[in-house]
Parts: structure tokens; C-alpha cells; sequence
């Protein structure tokens, strides 16, 4: 049984990676830098770990499937072992795929994931959070497949990562971090959709140097907010920073997520810039969107009918952020319908979310149940849609 095995030994900052045995249809052995390999990262200087690959079991070839284990990393500030692997499994569409994070001296099972895959090649980014000692662990990565008689129904592993911290307790975690994020709101007088956050992070003093806080719009991979903080400048009670309340102006009915970053020391490392809390958070829910992004919505807020036009209320934001085939600011116009299911528009104008929030439509054009939609040209994305009463005409 051919084996591959991968033994990564970080002490203080000499790093040597070194690739021993055979590899998958070869004897070749390969020797890394892990300075020069982006494969690998992470700040703890005494983590050792040892990765081991599987080949095909001679007796039962459909348990096995190809991994490949890499950007391997301890974020001992957080307390989170992870990787990336790289599946590559032709027989994956009826098949578990499992991680189990196993305490070796202690013989236990701390944490255990599973899967599914919809492809025959995936990149699966892991984290377990169930370290909690400086004892030997042992991550396994291994398959059951369904299509096999229950009789075979074991699991097989395909590879196996075996790491452990001798400093673990000599260093310092963040024990707890909350959003405190308040209920998100719309200002129709400034005309504002906002959500606020104050983060609080529980840490001993002294451990936490610098914070970076990203508001990202994940469709896009836009950060539409950055705040940089020095923790020394931050109000500290009960051995927790209560970080500054920070108002956002979220475009509404649409999905962020906060990031939180830190720079320190754990008592035994520095670290810079390192990722310590996330979490998605979404923006004041308005009925009447119909389709949001970020920096693009619209709303049709109310009418009121005059001797010869109708008076529509509107909010419009368009910033450019979505673009059409040829990388151009989408255009928007306000049409009117003689029905939700019209393809045909009796009435149109162009949208500039710079004009006053008001615009009139002459009454000829506006019958009982009439629809007004707020959309691009092709009408593929509509912002939101006004269904005028029963009795328009009559008001």
C-alpha cells in the first residue's frame, strides 16, 4: 500500500517543510519552503503537524478518493484548526464525505462534519474550534458511500492530519465576542436605511494591539466599510472592550457580513491582521422592494392624485455598482401597465437618483389597478412595483 506523507515542523521562525515517501505513481520526494509555498499558513512558530494521504485499498478501490491538504494553519487567538482540501472523487454523487477531529492521548472525539459534494472536483475550506489542550489531535478525512451493500458501509480514510501545540497553554484566546447589532431601520425624513453595531470582544488586557472591522456586500466582494481602532483607545469593563458604535447605511433588503480583524501578541506569538469573528447581517426589510443590490434599489412609496396628475412618492439609489454586458451604469425607467403581466407600457420616463423625490404622471396615462414598475430596460431586473386602487379613477 503506497503511502504519501507530508511533515510540517514550525520552531520559532526556522521553518522547514519537508515531503517524505512516495507519491501517487512515483517515488519522487519533495522538499518545501513553506516561506516560499503559499500553501501554508498561520502564526503559531511550535505547531507540528504530519499529513498523510491513503492510496486505493486493493480490496475495496470505491472508498477511495483523491485529497490533496493544504493553506493548514492555527489560529490560536481564536482557538480554530484549519485547512483546505481539494476532493477529487469520480464516484462522489452518492457518497458522505466526514471530518473527525479525534484527541489522541485522550482517545476522544472532539468534532465531527459532514458533507456532500455536487461535483466531481470541490475545494472544501474547514474549521474546528474544538482544540483544548496541548495533547496530540488527529484530523481524519474519509468517505461512506451509499451505493455499496451495507456490509462494505465503512468508512475510509483518505487522509490524515496529526498536529499539536506544545505551547498551547502558555497562550492567551479571546474568550468571547459579541455584535450587539440593533434593529435595522428606514428614515423616510433622510431617506436613509441604517443598522448599527458595537462589537464586544472579552480578552485579558494587554493581548489585543489593533482592530480592523470590514463591512463587506459578499455578491460583489465589496468592502462598503473599513474602521481601523487602536485597542489602548478603547473603553475596557469587566475585562471586555466595548468597541464604538458604528451607524451603516445598508442598502435595504440585501445580505453583509462583518468581519473583524485583529493585531497582538497571544503570550507567545505576535499576530497581524488576523481574521477573529464573522457574521452575516442583513438591512431593514422594505415590502415594497421588489430586488435590491448594493448601492441600486428603488421604492414607490405612496400617490396622490391631483386635478390633471398624479403625484408619485419614490426613493431611487443607483451608484454604479451594477453593470450591464458592455461594463455600463444600468439605466432605470418608470413604467406604467395596464396590468402586473403587461408586456406592453403605455408610459415611461428615465430614473436619476439625483432628481427630487416626487414626480407627477399625467392622469391619461393611470387607470384603476394600473401598475407602475421601476425597472432596467430590458425589464429582466424590476427594483419594485405600485399597483394603483381599485378606485383610482374615482378618487
Amino acid at each position: 500500500e503506497n503511502m504519501k506523507k507530508l511533515k510540517l515542523v514550525l520552531i520559532g521562525f526556522l521553518l522547514v517543510l519537508l515531503l517524505v515517501g512516495c507519491q501517487r505513481g512515483s517515488d519522487e520526494t519533495e522538499t518545501f519552503n513553506p516561506f516560499l509555498d503559499e500553501r501554508f499558513s498561520g502564526y503559531t512558530s511550535d505547531l507540528t503537524f504530519e499529513v498523510k494521504y491513503q492510496e486505493a485499498a486493493s480490496n475495496n478501490s470505491d472508498l477511495y478518493f483523491s485529497s490533496d491538504i493544504y493553506d493548514i494553519n492555527f489560529k490560536h487567538i481564536v482557538n480554530k484548526f484549519c485547512f483546505k482540501v481539494d476532493i477529487d472523487d469520480l464516484k462522489f454523487e452518492n457518497a458522505t464525505y466526514y471530518f473527525i477531529l479525534r484527541d489522541v492521548e485522550q482517545a476522544t472525539i472532539k468534532e465531527e462534519k459532514s458533507l456532500f459534494i455536487a461535483d466531481s472536483k470541490v475545494t472544501v475550506s474547514m474549521c474546528f474550534n474544538n482544540v483544548d489542550s496541548a495533547d496530540e489531535y488527529e484530523l481524519l478525512l474519509g468517505k461512506i458511500d451509499a451505493d455499496l451493500d451495507s456490509a462494505s458501509k465503512t468508512m475510509k480514510v483518505s487522509s490524515t492530519i496529526t498536529f499539536s501545540l506544545d505551547s498551547y497553554n502558555e497562550r492567551q484566546q479571546i474568550k468571547d465576542i459579541s455584535l450587539n447589532q440593533s434593529k435595522a431601520e428606514y428614515d423616510p425624513i433622510k431617506d436613509i436605511p441604517t443598522v448599527a453595531i458595537s462589537p464586544t470582544i472579552t480578552v485579558e488586557e494587554g493581548v489585543l494591539r489593533k482592530l480592523r472591522i470590514e463591512v463587506i456586500y459578499q455578491y460583489f466582494q465589496l468592502t462598503v466599510y473599513q474602521f481601523h481602532l487602536d485597542v489602548e483607545d478603547l473603553t475596557r469593563s469587566n475585562n471586555a472592550y466595548q468597541l464604538p458604535k458604528e451607524i451603516l447605511a445598508l442598502t435595504p433588503n440585501t445580505n453583509y457580513k462583518v468581519n473583524i480583524y485583529a493585531t497582538g501578541h497571544d503570550g507567545v506569538d505576535g499576530f497581524e491582521d488576523v481574521l477573529i469573528y464573522e457574521e452575516k447581517i442583513k438591512s431593514v426589510d422594505l415590502e415594497q422592494i421588489t430586488k435590491s443590490y448594493h448601492g441600486f434599489y428603488g421604492i414607490l412609496w405612496s400617490h396622490e392624485k391631483l386635478e390633471d396628475v398624479t403625484r408619485f412618492t419614490f426613493s431611487f439609489v443607483n451608484q454604479g455598482y451594477i453593470k450591464n454586458d458592455k461594463n455600463e451604469t444600468i439605466l432605470v425607467v418608470l413604467r406604467v401597465y395596464p396590468s402586473a403581466d403587461s408586456t406592453e407600457h403605455v408610459y415611461s420616463t428615465t430614473m436619476n437618483s439625483r432628481q427630487n423625490h416626487t414626480l407627477d404622471i399625467d392622469n391619461t396615462y393611470l387607470k384603476n389597478n394600473y401598475v407602475l414598475k421601476m425597472q432596467n430596460i430590458s425589464g429582466s431586473i424590476v427594483l419594485t412595483e405600485y399597483e394603483l386602487p381599485d378606485d383610482f379613477e374615482g378618487e
